[in-house]
């Protein structure tokens, strides 16, 4: 049986050098435990599809998985989100154990506390939507 796809993204996250000095241990599935643990980052599926043959599942499977870039200006979530960004666009090959055939961006978006998309706005937030197939 193979590793559960979840640990393998916390794991590919956290064994990032790069990314570790800039979030720490601030890798959290679904949610922020406690929201004055910023920088962080927070991932989740979207939604998970699975393709069948001849009326069976085939085991592949095409996961959605959003991954938030939480930081405390506009600038820092940009450099965050396109050090993610940089891990996961066009990863194939195995994913602390599992195998990942390939891997495309979705959406990428910003979130801001303000209305008007200061470069120094606080509590930015970098929205990366990645398609991954299994």
């Amino acid at each position: 049986m193979s590793k559960d796809f979840l640990q393998s993204i916390f794991e590919y996250l956290s064994s990032n050098a790069e990314l570790k000095k800039i979030v720490g241990d601030n890798i959290f599935p679904m949610y922020i435990p406690q929201y004055d643990k910023i920088p962080a980052i927070v991932y989740y599926p979207v939604s998970v599809s699975y393709d069948t043959e001849l009326g069976r599942d085939s085991g592949f499977q095409k996961v959605i998985v959003q991954i938030d870039c939480h930081e405390k200006t506009f600038k820092k979530a940009r450099i965050l989100s396109r050090l993610i960004k940089k891990m996961f666009q066009d990863y194939h090959g195995d994913m602390c154990g599992t195998n990942i055939q390939a891997v495309f961006i979705k959406t990428d978006i910003i979130i801001n506390d303000t209305a008007n998309n200061k470069f120094d706005a606080l509590n930015s937030v970098h929205v990366l939507e990645f398609e991954f197939f299994i």
